[in-house]
């Protein structure tokens, strides 16, 4: 292939021409959770895309499917021409194409999935809600990062780290929960011993939390479904009962968010934590995180037809083969990169990293496509989301590899989108910088004033 991958078919710049051209049908999507939350989406429908009705159903279905990852719902009210309606009931159903994503919103939310076409007249009024997390540094607190390959821990006294350590685990293929429970406990138990007593644990991991329950998450996807619900679900509970402290669990991508807002004092921020998937996470403009979902790995940014598929859902094009460590192995596999088959995804990947250490062209080129293709990530991310601070976190952009991602995602965004590239600060936080790392943020996750 070439340095960047002339077969990408840019969801961003797929959408672009849409805005300037004549319309008179429009999409409207309301999206309400669990609680009463409700996001909408409006966009117009070119007449060039509904004289063609397979081309505005996938385009509007990929439309879709981003805001289901982005923002959750278990009611999805549509406004739309009747083909794009009951074509999209019928994909979006759990004998549908999107029937992954069906049962997975049903494992998040615990209800069933409806899906309604509306008039005008009865669309949904937005009505979002926030709140804020972390930021406390008060009293003995232990963080831990939860990645593909490693856990880190960091501790900390009234705000200042006494420890940061790392461990190897290989989670993703264990079918075993007790893997996970232990290998967990353990670092933790490990951590303690560095000071007299701990008064709260944060925790910060890929995947979908609610009240500190795990309902979908990667590093756990070896577990089959009735396993899961018995035993992972509540997995953080039990962590907190052998600890006897107030734990709190977030994803990474919003741990990723926090750590950023704090490092640069400002927002909106969207976090990226490109490690073994991608997270995502956001800080509202007013400071305050959203009840979104933000879980970015699954959202489509190829539209080919044909772009890669991700093993899980099944579906292509979507952000986990291109801004993760499966991206890069996949980039590298089809340069003809020479890696370690029998290791880990986490070993098989610092292989390709350390080649780009050490001047291997190819990794380097690995890097430089990822960061091409994160360019238009984040133009596409900007049809949705208001951004000014886009932080990257998460092993696959460390040291020269993540040099050369943002060099030329920067090169991209100034070329193909110079409207846009002006408006945002895309930087890195370094996993050095302990006061930016996933570890710390998550250990000021919880609340102990009382």
């Amino acid at each position: 292939m070439n340095l960047l991958d002339n077969r990408f078919n840019s969801a961003a710049l797929v959408m672009a021409p849409y805005a300037s051209q004549p319309a008179k049908e429009h999409f409207c999507i309301a999206l309400t959770r669990p609680g009463g939350s409700v996001s909408t989406y409006k966009t117009a429908l070119p007449d060039e895309v509904i004289a063609r009705k397979d081309q505005a159903i996938y385009y509007a279905e990929r439309i879709l499917k981003f805001l289901m990852w982005q923002q959750g719902g278990v009611k999805i009210d549509i406004n739309a021409p009747d083909f794009i309606a009951s074509a999209l009931a019928g994909i979006w159903s759990a004998a549908g194409e999107r029937a992954f994503d069906i049962r997975m919103m049903q494992r998040i939310y615990r209800e069933d999935i409806k899906v309604s076409q509306v008039s005008e007249s009865e669309f949904p009024k937005p009505c979002e809600s926030g709140s804020v997390i972390g930021g406390h540094l008060n009293g003995n607190r232990i963080g831990v990062d939860l990645g593909a390959s490693s856990i880190t821990v960091c501790v900390l006294q009234n705000g200042k780290s006494i420890l940061s350590d790392r461990t190897h685990w290989d989670p993703a293929h264990q079918t075993d929960p007790k893997y996970h429970y232990d290998a967990i406990l353990s670092a933790i138990r490990q951590a303690a011993k560095n000071t007299d007593h701990i008064d709260a644990i944060g925790v910060s991991a890929a995947g979908v939390y609610v009240n500190n329950r795990v309902r979908v998450a990667s590093i756990f996807r070896g577990i089959d479904e009735a396993t899961f619900d018995e035993q992972i679900g509540d997995l953080f509970i039990k962590i907190q009962d052998a600890m006897h402290v107030p734990v709190t669990v977030a994803n990474d991508g919003e741990v990723a968010a926090l750590a950023g807002a704090q490092m640069v004092g400002g927002h909106p921020v969207l976090g990226l934590a490109m490690g073994s998937s991608l997270g995502g996470g956001y800080v509202t403009s007013e400071g305050n995180i959203t009840s979104w979902l933000n879980e970015l790995a699954f959202v489509p940014i190829d539209y080919r037809t044909d772009a890669p598929m991700d093993e899980w859902s099944g579906d292509v094009g979507c952000c986990v083969q291109y801004l993760s460590q499966q991206g890069a192995l996949r980039l590298a596999d089809e340069l003809g990169l020479s890696v370690n088959k029998e290791a880990t995804v986490g070993g098989r990947f610092n292989s390709v990293r350390i080649a780009a250490e050490n001047g291997d062209a190819k990794a380097e080129q690995v890097f430089r496509t990822i960061g091409f293709y994160l360019a238009h990530a984040v133009a596409h991310f900007s049809n949705f989301y208001e951004l000014k601070h886009v932080l990257l976190a998460g092993g696959v952009c460390a040291g020269k590899a993540g040099r050369l991602i943002l060099q030329t995602a920067n090169d991209t965004l100034r070329k193909t989108f110079p409207s846009l590239g002006p408006r945002l600060n895309l930087q890195i936080t370094e996993n050095q910088e302990i006061s930016s790392s996933q570890a710390f943020a998550a250990a000021t996750l919880p609340s102990i004033d009382n």
